[in-house]
């Protein structure tokens, strides 16, 4: 889920990060828990001033289902979203 920065309240533990260059030809970094390796967050090049917060990382678990899913064109095939969330 993307929000502007100053709409996250709080980022608690520590993330370590990786940048790499997505499929634009801009960077994309991921922050992730360094003992399981999930991904907690992302920021973007493309997306200066917002970050893309992992779905599972957030302490209120009756948050809406996303509106769209964005990048399905890498997707594995194993993966199966639900009808009711389209892609962007």
């Amino acid at each position: 889920m993307v929000y502007l920065d100053e709409a996250v309240q709080a980022i608690e533990g520590e993330a370590r990060r990786w940048r790499r260059i997505g499929d634009a030809g801009r960077w994309v970094e991921q922050h992730f828990c360094p003992t399981c390796g999930g991904l907690l967050y992302m920021t973007a090049e493309a997306m200066p001033g917002a970050i893309a917060v992992s779905a599972g990382c957030f302490v209120d678990r009756e948050r809406p289902p996303p509106a769209a899913v964005h990048n399905l064109h890498g997707a594995p095939p194993w993966l199966l979203l639900s009808d009711f969330v389209p892609p962007a």
